[in-house]
C-alpha cells in the first residue's frame, strides 16, 4: 500500500503481461504455478467486469494484508534444526481470514501465497463472513514417527509464533494436508498458554514482558492483541482475573482461534468437504437433468420433477427472501435424496483421483447413490474396473502397507503401479471426474483428452488456466475447485460460531451474572441465516444438530452452484470466471463499505459504468451493514 504510483503500475502492468501469456493458447508451454494460474483465473473475472485496467481496484483485490515468515526451532534427537514456517492473510475486509495449515516438505513461499488467495474468494463465494489465509511449515512428520516428543515441540514452537499473528477477530487456522485433528489439538494448547501470559502480562503479575515464539512482547503489545486479537477488555479486571484463574475461560476465549479441533469443534466439520462435494454434484445433476443433458437411470415422474425444480430454485435471493427457512421441508429432501437422486446418479460411472480425506469422505457421501465407481488413484498407482468396493478401498488405503488403492480386489480388472502412471484416470470415459488431490493435474492436453461429461474439483488448483478454457470451449460443466471444495471452511465458520456463542454464554451468565441474550451474535453470523442459525447455537452440539448444521451447508452449496451457473450461461462465460466475478463484487463491496463517505464517492465515480451495474447490487445486501453501521447506499453515488 505504501508504494509509489508508479511503481503500483508498472506491478500490473508486468503482472498482466505473464498472465496473458499464460493464458495463451497459441503456445503449449504452460508454466503450471498455482499461484499464477489462480491471478490468471481471477484476471479473466477482472477483465469481463472492466476493472483490469483500474489500478485502485485491482489493488484492493490483490495485495496481501500481511506476510509473516518465521524460523521454527525443531530437535530430532541430537539435531537441531530451524524450519521456514509461513502464515499469510489475504484480505479480511470481509471477516477474519480463514485459511489451513500445511505440514509438508512441499510447502512454498509462493504456494502458501496462492491458497491464501483463493481462500479469499473460496469465502465469499460461500458467503461466510471470513476473509483468506494459509499457513505452513515445511516439515515432514514421517521423520518424527520415533520422535513423537521433538514433533510435539516443533508443532508447540511453529504454534508460539502462529499465535503472533492470528486471533478470533483476526485470522483463524484450520487443518490441511499433515495438520488433522491430534495435531490441531497440539497447537490449540500452545495457544493457551500464550494467551494466558498474554493476560499475566495485562494483568501485573507478570512484570515487563513475555517471549512468545520469536518475540518479546511489551504490556502496550499484550493490551494491544488481547483488545484486537481477541476482542478482551483489557480495563475489566474481573475478565482478566478469569482468564487467569478459570481454565475453562481461557479455554472458551481461545477456541475461536483455531478450527478442526478434537475438543469444542463440532461433528459437522468432520468429513464436510467431502459432503460439499456430494451436494455440489447434486445440484449440477439437478440442472443438467432439467436441461435435458442428464438421463436418469429410472423414471422420474412429474411430481419428483417439481421437487427437482425447486432445488434448482435455491439461490441467494430466494434465501434472503425466505430468511434463510424453509427453502426445501424435511420431507421433501427425504423424497430428494432417498428416492430422487439415486434414480439420477445409480449405475452412473465416477472417477476419483485421491483417496486422501477429501477423496475418501466423497467416496462414501456418493456411495449411498448406487454409483458405479470405475477408477481410483492416490500416491500407490491406480485400480480401474467395474463397481469398485468403496469399503474395500478405503481400508487398504487405511490398514495396508501401501496405503494405497492398489490392493483392493473387488471389481478391479487392471491394476497401475506409480502415482505419475495413475493419472491417467482423468482421461477415462466416465460421468462425473472428481480430481481430489494434486494441484495442476488438469493441463491443456490432459483437458483436450478428458471424456468426462461433469468435472467437479475436489481438490485445490486441479485445473490449469488454460485447461480451464480449453474445457469451457468443450461445453464440459466445470464445478470449479473453491465452489466444489468450499464446504471445509463453511463448517469450519460454523466450529467458530459455537465457540463465539459459547465463550458469550459463559461471559453473560457466570462473569456478569446475567441472562444470555443470543442477539450480541448477530454480528458475526451471515445475515442469510441468521435466524436459522441463531435456533442451532440455542441448542448444544447433537447428532439433531450436526444435521441441522450440514443442512444450512447443503443449502449453501446449491445456491451458490445454481447462482453461479445462472450467471454463467446469461454472461456466456464458464463457471470458474463467474464465480470469480460474483466474489469479486462482494469483496468489492465490502471494501467500499469499509471507506470513508468522500473517498468512497471518488472511488465510484471512476468505475466503468459496467462496472457499476454488475456491482450495485451487491452493495445493497445486508451484510455491508455489519462491517459499517453506517453505511448508506445512496446519496454518494448520486454525488
Amino acid at each position: 500500500p505504501q508504494a509509489a504510483e508508479e511503481e503500483k503500475q508498472e506491478a500490473l502492468r508486468s503482472w498482466a503481461a505473464l498472465v496473458e501469456e499464460n493464458r495463451s493458447l497459441e503456445s503449449e508451454t504452460e508454466h503450471k504455478n498455482f499461484l499464477l494460474n489462480a491471478v490468471s483465473d481471477f484476471h479473466a473475472a477482472a477483465e469481463f467486469l472492466g476493472i483490469a485496467e483500474k489500478p485502485s481496484v485491482m489493488e484492493l483485490v490483490l495485495r496481501f494484508e500481511n506476510l509473516s515468515e518465521f524460523f521454527v526451532s525443531s530437535q530430532h534427537g541430537d539435531r537441531k534444526r530451524n524450519l521456514p514456517g509461513f502464515r499469510f492473510a489475504h484480505n479480511a475486509a470481509r471477516g477474519p481470514s480463514k485459511g489451513g495449515l500445511r505440514l509438508d516438505p512441499i510447502v512454498r513461499f509462493d504456494e502458501v501465497c496462492a491458497l491464501a488467495f483463493m481462500m479469499t474468494f473460496k469465502t465469499a463465494k460461500s458467503r461466510i463472513l471470513c476473509g483468506g489465509g494459509k499457513g505452513g511449515l515445511i516439515i515432514n512428520p514421517r521423520e518424527f514417527l520415533d520422535r513423537r516428543l521433538d514433533f510435539v515441540d516443533t508443532l508447540t514452537n511453529f504454534g508460539r509464533s502462529l499465535f503472533l499473528v492470528t486471533g478470533p477477530n483476526r485470522d483463524v487456522p484450520a487443518g490441511d494436508v499433515g495438520c488433522g485433528a491430534s495435531e490441531i489439538g497440539i497447537l490449540f494448547e500452545g495457544f493457551k498458554s500464550a494467551l494466558r501470559d498474554l493476560a499475566l502480562i495485562a494483568y501485573g503479575l507478570k512484570k515487563g514482558a513475555a517471549d512468545i515464539g520469536n518475540r518479546v512482547i511489551s504490556l502496550s503489545e499484550a493490551r494491544e492483541m488481547l483488545r484486537h486479537n481477541f476482542d478482551v477488555d483489557y480495563n475489566d479486571r474481573r475478565v482478566l482475573r478469569e482468564l487467569i484463574s478459570s481454565e475453562r475461560y481461557l479455554e472458551l476465549v481461545n477456541a475461536a482461534q483455531i478450527t478442526g479441533k478434537p475438543r469444542m469443534g463440532i461433528d459437522a466439520r468432520t468429513g464436510a468437504t467431502g459432503r460439499g462435494l456430494r451436494f455440489g454434484v447434486l445440484a449440477i445433476v439437478t440442472k443438467l437433468f432439467l436441461e435435458g443433458k442428464w438421463e436418469p437411470a429410472g423414471k422420474i415422474s412429474a411430481k419428483e420433477k417439481e421437487l427437482l425444480k425447486k432445488a434448482a430454485g435455491i439461490s441467494e435471493k430466494l434465501i434472503l427472501e425466505k430468511g434463510g427457512i424453509d427453502l426445501l421441508t424435511e420431507d421433501e429432501w427425504q423424497e430428494l435424496d432417498g428416492r430422487i437422486y439415486p434414480k439420477l446418479l445409480r449405475d452412473k460411472k465416477v472417477v476419483v483421483q485421491g483417496s486422501g480425506s477429501v477423496g475418501a469422505s466423497t467416496l462414501r457421501e456418493l456411495d449411498r447413490y448406487g454409483v458405479n465407481v470405475v477408477a481410483v488413484a492416490d500416491v500407490g498407482g491406480a485400480i480401474l474396473g467395474d463397481h469398485l468396493d468403496v469399503d474395500e478401498m478405503l481400508q487398504a488405503v487405511a490398514s495396508t502397507r501401501e496405503r494405497s488403492v492398489v490392493t483392493a480386489k473387488k471389481g478391479v480388472k487392471k491394476v497401475i503401479k506409480g502415482a505419475k502412471e495413475g493419472a491417467a484416470i482423468l482421461e477415462e470415459p466416465c460421468d462425473i471426474l472428481l480430481p481430489c488431490a494434486l494441484e495442476n493435474v488438469i493441463d491443456a492436453g490432459v483437458a483436450r483428452r478428458m471424456q468426462a461429461k461433469v468435472l467437479v474439483c475436489g481438490g485445490n488448483g486441479t485445473n490449469t488456466s488454460k485447461a480451464e478454457m480449453i474445457l469451457h470451449q468443450r461445453g464440459i460443466p466445470v464445478l470449479y475447485d473453491f465452489l466444489a471444495n468450499g464446504a471445509g471452511v463453511t463448517a469450519s465458520y460454523f466450529e467458530w460460531l459455537r465457540n463465539q456463542n459459547d465463550r458469550r454464554r459463559y461471559e453473560a451468565e457466570v462473569i456478569n451474572g446475567a441472562p444470555f441474550d443470543i442477539s450480541v451474535m448477530d454480528g458475526y453470523i451471515m445475515p442469510e441465516f441468521r435466524d436459522r442459525i441463531k435456533m442451532i447455537l440455542r441448542e448444544p452440539e447433537s447428532p439433531r444438530i450436526t444435521e441441522q448444521w450440514n443442512l444450512v451447508l447443503r443449502d449453501i452449496m446449491f445456491a451458490a452452484v445454481n447462482d453461479d451457473l445462472d450467471f454463467a450461461r446469461r454472461e456466456g462465460l464458464s463457471m470458474k470466471t463467474a464465480g470469480f466475478a460474483k466474489a469479486t463484487l462482494r469483496l468489492v463491496a465490502a471494501e467500499m463499505a469499509r471507506m470513508e463517505t468522500e473517498q468512497r464517492a471518488a472511488f465510484w465515480k471512476d468505475l466503468p459504468k459496467k462496472t457499476r451495474g454488475y456491482l450495485k447490487p451487491y452493495l445493497q445486501h445486508p451484510e455491508l451493514r455489519l462491517f459499517n453501521p453506517d453505511f448508506d447506499e445512496g446519496g454518494w453515488m448520486a454525488a
